[in-house]
This record gives structure tokens, C-alpha cells and sequence, in this order.
């Protein structure tokens, strides 16, 4: 690392204004960080990436990431059914398959794509039909099963590398405004947020809240 690109890291650690955007601009110019991540932070909203690498809109979901490349799909994901866990969880209190999918989700997409495989209890496609006919049965709002069959979607593309998008970000979608006092711009920010929080750091080498997540058991 030459000293510009030190003497800015230190600037960053002092909360300096506009110091982070001139790190990103150093570390591009250096060949450091790749264009393409810049504009995916960019395209997430991430405001010193925008100053360096403008994007013409943003990103609300995980269908526009594809373009990115399977791993950031992956994570876009993963990010967005996290957020449907909740609503399994107050239904269902003693009944872990869906967070422990999740949490399956994560281990997976930190492993090589050949390396992956059903994790032990979810060797079965079609849990999302089970859980989600039993979530109907037992008289809940529609979230819980709409939240299983986006869970079991996600868990199945990393799994396979043939994620459906479209269908988890529909599913997780209808899900969080399945409740009361919810509209859909309100989903799409919560969605948004989450994806950005999980994945700007990661893509900029700043950090890994996916790979910190697992480390520290899923919390």
C-alpha cells in the first residue's frame, strides 16, 4: 500500500469529511478496487461511491443485481428472506426449519460454488410447500407462508446456482406487506436497506456482515 492510499485510510479512521470518497477514487485509480464494485455500491446508494461512480438508478431489489454476478445475487437474497424471519418466528416460536435455513443460506454462500450441498435437515426440496401448507392450515396471515416459499427458493439457488430471483423478491415482497399498515414502498426501502447493508462493505472490501454473521453463529 503506498502512502496516499495509508494517509487516506487514516483519514477515513478520523471521520474526516469527504475523506472516504477520496479513498474510493484512490483505491480505483490505483487498481485497487475494481469499477465494477464501485458502481454496484454506487447503484445501492452508498453516497461516497455515487460521488465517485454515478449510477443512473437505484437498486431496490435483487432482480436488478443479476448483472453483478451470482455472488452478489446470492447475498441480495439471502439479505431480503433475513428480513421475513421474524414472522415465522412469532408464529411459530418452536419451530426452527425456516431460520435454520437461512442460516444454511449464509454458510453456503461463503463456500466454492462445487463445494455446496444440502445441509443436514434440508436435504429435501419442497420444504417451502410443507411449511407454507402448514402456516395456511394453522390459520396465520399469508406472511408466514409466503416467507417459507422465498426461504426455500433462496436456500435451493445457492444450493444449485440457479437462484429465481424474480420469485423470492415477489415472494418477500408480499410477505412484508401481507400485515397490516404496511405499503409496498415500504417494503422496498426495508428491502433495499437490508441488501445495501449487507452487501456495499463487502463489495468495496470494507468488511463482510454475511461471513460476520455466520462466525459469530447467526446473530
Amino acid at each position: 500500500m503506498d502512502d496516499r492510499l495509508r494517509g487516506l485510510r487514516r483519514r477515513v479512521g478520523r471521520g474526516e469529511a469527504g475523506a472516504r470518497a477520496a479513498l474510493l477514487a484512490e483505491r480505483l485509480r490505483s487498481g485497487d478496487l475494481a469499477p465494477e464494485r464501485v458502481r454496484l455500491a454506487a447503484a445501492l446508494w452508498d453516497p461516497d461511491a455515487r460521488a465517485v461512480s454515478p449510477v443512473p438508478q437505484r437498486l431496490h431489489e435483487a432482480t436488478a443485481l443479476e448483472p453483478y454476478g451470482r455472488a452478489a445475487v446470492e447475498r441480495a437474497c439471502i439479505a431480503t428472506v433475513r428480513l421475513l424471519v421474524p414472522c415465522w418466528v412469532e408464529a411459530f416460536p418452536d419451530d426452527e426449519r425456516i431460520p435454520l435455513a437461512v442460516l444454511a443460506s449464509e454458510r453456503l454462500a461463503l463456500m466454492p460454488p462445487e463445494a455446496r450441498g444440502w445441509e443436514d435437515g434440508l436435504r429435501h426440496v419442497g420444504m417451502a410447500e410443507h411449511d407454507a401448507a402448514r402456516a395456511l392450515e394453522a390459520g396465520y396471515q399469508s406472511a408466514q407462508a409466503l416467507a417459507a416459499v422465498a426461504v426455500d427458493y433462496t436456500h435451493a439457488g445457492v444450493v444449485h446456482g440457479n437462484m429465481g430471483v424474480e420469485v423470492v423478491a415477489g415472494y418477500a415482497l408480499e410477505s412484508l406487506t401481507a400485515g397490516p399498515g404496511r405499503t409496498e414502498p415500504d417494503a422496498r426501502r426495508l428491502v433495499h436497506e437490508a441488501i445495501a447493508a449487507d452487501l456495499v462493505a463487502w463489495v468495496l472490501g470494507e468488511g463482510d456482515p454475511l461471513r460476520e454473521r455466520v462466525e459469530a453463529g447467526g446473530r
